[in-house]
């Protein structure tokens, strides 16, 4: 059984012309993982997909700069988040969560869309970005990210996101 995350990151290579073998990232290119429902199996479970942290060393190891984004409440959940991600084996990389109760929809895309334009200040830039609710792709959409660099995991029982083929 191939699972959607793998499926997912050799589609993104084959897409650019390159196998995984070949791949490197030029200077600071920055990936973006949301964490509900892009590395946990849905947005209501701490169960990672399988191999969604051998993605995410995937990436660094072809030199791409990786970043976790996510809505969760900073003050409350940072640690957990944290051990979270290194108990399941996801590389310690940067974590950008909301430093306020995101009680919306428009206000989380405000702040993915904000931080994701933090990202970018300096010489970095998004090249490609998971995730799997319409928070993600509209802040995605904001920042500019091109929607064939955007990756959509599919959610248990779901056929197709926001127009993007689920995978």
């Amino acid at each position: 059984l191939i699972l959607a995350f793998v499926v997912a990151l050799l589609a993104m290579f084959a897409a650019i012309g390159v196998n995984a073998a070949s791949a490197s990232a030029a200077g600071n290119d920055v990936v973006v993982f949301d964490i509900d429902g892009t590395l946990t199996n849905d947005s209501n479970s701490n169960t990672p997909h399988a191999d969604a942290a051998n993605a995410v060393k995937a990436y660094k190891a072809k030199g791409y700069s990786v970043v976790y984004l996510t809505a969760r409440w900073k003050p409350v959940q940072e640690l957990l988040t944290r051990a979270w991600l290194s108990l399941n084996g996801f590389p310690n990389q940067p974590l950008y969560m909301s430093s306020s109760l995101l009680l919306t929809d428009s206000a989380t895309i405000k702040y993915k869309t904000s931080t994701l334009a933090k990202i970018e200040s300096g010489t970095p830039e998004v090249v490609y970005a998971y995730g799997d609710s319409s928070t993600d792709f509209v802040a995605y959409k904001n920042a500019g990210v091109p929607q064939s660099k955007v990756y959509a995991l599919k959610r248990a029982g779901a056929t197709q996101i926001l127009g993007f083929s689920a995978v």
